[in-house]
């Protein structure tokens, strides 16, 4: 009698135990979320273009760690050329 007794705390306690851990996998994790900026500047992109956008939007997000896209904007207005960068970090 004692050891059916003892089985059932045993396998009870066992349930609350993996239940428990089961809920604590299962909880949800933090993500950053993907943070975007973009942004008109003189000249062209040239061949390092992600380099030049991302030391042109550390001015504006200087802690951020920066993906940047060059791209030459398409219209030339009063012959001024313009690029424009587009620009992701983790927020």
């Amino acid at each position: 009698m004692k050891s059916a007794t003892l089985l059932m705390i045993s396998c009870f306690l066992m349930f609350i135990i993996l239940h428990h851990m089961k809920e604590v996998e299962a909880a949800p994790q933090q993500t950053k979320g993907v943070c975007e900026l973009a942004d008109q500047f003189p000249g062209k992109c040239g061949k390092e273009g992600s380099n030049v956008c991302i030391n042109e939007m550390q001015k504006k997000e200087p802690e951020q760690k920066l993906r940047c896209q060059c791209f030459d904007h398409p219209t030339v207005i009063l012959a001024w050329k313009k690029h424009i960068c587009k620009c992701r970090y983790d927020c």
